[in-house]
């Protein structure tokens, strides 16, 4: 069976470098470092080339609202703008499908709402596949 066109018991590195996800009690986020400095070390992670990562945090950044808290440490940040932050980690490398489990945890209605759109654009512009998973109606 292939997932995007890929063998995950042969292909597993490949096809890591195309999926994304975020769990609501697994993080990303390096706990003592800053917000940016964790997607810039994910950027790395993934070989995203620096000015076109530069150009995909600019636009994260700004569709998630994060700009006031890239720069503080992730332990200071309270649950929703973890979440938020954690989404924008797993959206750096453009995957070609997400997994999403429960990533409206801590963020008030209208966070939810933004949220839900703004991973809706993604989705329309990129083609992205996304399976979310939510208790929210």
């Amino acid at each position: 069976m292939d997932v995007i066109g890929l063998n995950p018991a042969k292909q597993r590195e490949k096809l890591v470098y195309k999926i994304g996800a975020v769990f609501g009690q697994t993080s990303r986020l390096r706990y003592h470092l800053t917000a940016i400095d964790t997607f810039k070390l994910m950027g790395n992670l993934f070989d995203i080339p620096r000015q076109q990562l530069e150009k995909r945090l600019d636009y994260l950044i700004e569709k998630f609202e994060i700009k006031s808290m890239i720069n503080s440490p992730v332990r200071k940040l309270s649950l929703g703008q973890r979440m938020r932050c954690e989404i924008v980690s797993s959206l750096i490398h453009s995957p070609q499908i997400i997994f999403f489990d429960e990533p409206t945890i801590g963020l008030d209605i209208i966070a939810k709402q933004k949220l839900r759109e703004t991973i809706n654009e993604i989705h329309d512009l990129e083609g992205t596949t996304i399976f979310l998973t939510s208790h929210d109606l």
